[in-house]
Parts: structure tokens; sequence; C-alpha cells
């Protein structure tokens, strides 16, 4: 993450994904029309072992 100083630009919910970039697969278009898939789809990259916490890492 960008700091500048002993700042921190943003906040660690921003930051990238943990998944490694050879094992993120490419989107179809089609998967994300609809609201329920594309939230999933997004859940899913965003958060590969499940969603957490940024400040207290409680699930």
């Amino acid at each position: 993450m960008a700091k500048t100083g002993s700042k921190k630009l943003l906040p660690k919910f921003f930051e990238k994904s943990s998944a490694p970039a050879h094992t993120q697969n490419l989107l179809k278009l089609d998967n994300l029309i609809d609201d329920a898939k594309c939230f999933a789809a997004v859940r899913q990259l965003r958060w590969p072992t499940g969603v957490q916490c940024a400040w207290c890492h409680s699930d």
C-alpha cells in the first residue's frame, strides 16, 4: 500500500485481494448483468476466504 511518511493513504480494506494474480479468472459479462450474480462474483474476488472486518479481523 502507498504510504506518505508514516501515514497510510488508504484504509486496509481498499488493498487488493490477497489471491495470487495467476489464480484470478476473467469474468463473463453476462454473469455480471444479474445483480445477485454480480455481487457474488465481486465478493468472491475481493474476499476469496470470506468477508472479514478490516479492523478486528472477525467474520
